[in-house]
């Protein structure tokens, strides 16, 4: 592979990738305007990712799966995302419970054990 060939088909990768990342943050943001912390993150991952799926599924389906459809796709579902998911009034959630105490010390020691249980 030339370095022409390598890069036209890293700016692709770039190209897809990016668009999904921007299609999950849309939907996040505009969807679950009350979700913070880690269950935000998550949905974030897991929307990026069906994204991604769905830029390479349906040009798959239809018979026409190449590094070009799926960036073709990742772009179209960005921009039907930005033009169709409405934005969800809302904001922080007031009744949040309180965040919790520091860790005790068994749990640092059950974590350190899993730790080097994880590592040998």
């Amino acid at each position: 592979m030339e370095l022409g060939e390598y890069t036209v088909a890293l700016l692709i990768l770039a190209g897809t990738w990016g668009a999904s990342l921007a299609t999950a943050a849309l939907v996040v943001v505009r969807r679950l305007p009350t979700m913070g912390g880690v269950p935000r993150v998550l949905a974030f991952g897991m929307t990026a990712t069906a994204a991604l799926i769905a830029a390479h599924g349906l040009p798959g389906v239809i018979g026409v799966l190449s590094r070009w459809t799926a960036l073709i796709a990742a772009a179209a579902i960005l921009v039907a995302v930005w033009r169709l998911v409405p934005q969800v009034p809302g904001g922080p959630r007031r009744d949040a419970p309180a965040p919790l105490a520091g860790s005790s010390p068994f749990s640092w020691a059950l974590a350190a054990v899993a730790g080097a249980a994880l590592a040998v």
